[in-house]
């Protein structure tokens, strides 16, 4: 079983400017599984640095990092900020 401390080991090792591209993309591809099979474990404060690779300079840095982001936005976007979290289109009105 894991815990959140194996995620943030995960994060200090494999997703950090420390480390190679092709490590950080495995490392947001294995938090991402890992969100997929326990999503009450993803918190707001691991989601805010994840979401800093977003526009990262190496563009499968970036694809994993919008991956894992719109795995959350899926079914709890509010630990994303506003700007990531998409288009509401329940509370849309169309005119």
């Amino acid at each position: 079983r894991m815990d959140l401390g194996s995620n943030q080991d995960i994060i200090e090792h494999f997703v950090n400017d420390r480390c190679s591209e092709f490590t950080m993309t495995i490392g947001l591809n294995t938090l991402r599984e890992i969100f997929k099979k326990m999503p009450s474990i993803v918190t707001e404060e691991m989601m805010l640095y994840l979401c800093t690779y977003y526009e990262y300079r190496n563009k499968n840095v970036s694809r994993a990092a919008k991956s894992v982001i719109n795995l959350v936005r899926s079914y709890n976007p509010m630990l994303l900020e506003r700007k990531y979290r998409g288009n509401d289109k329940k509370s849309t009105d169309y005119k």
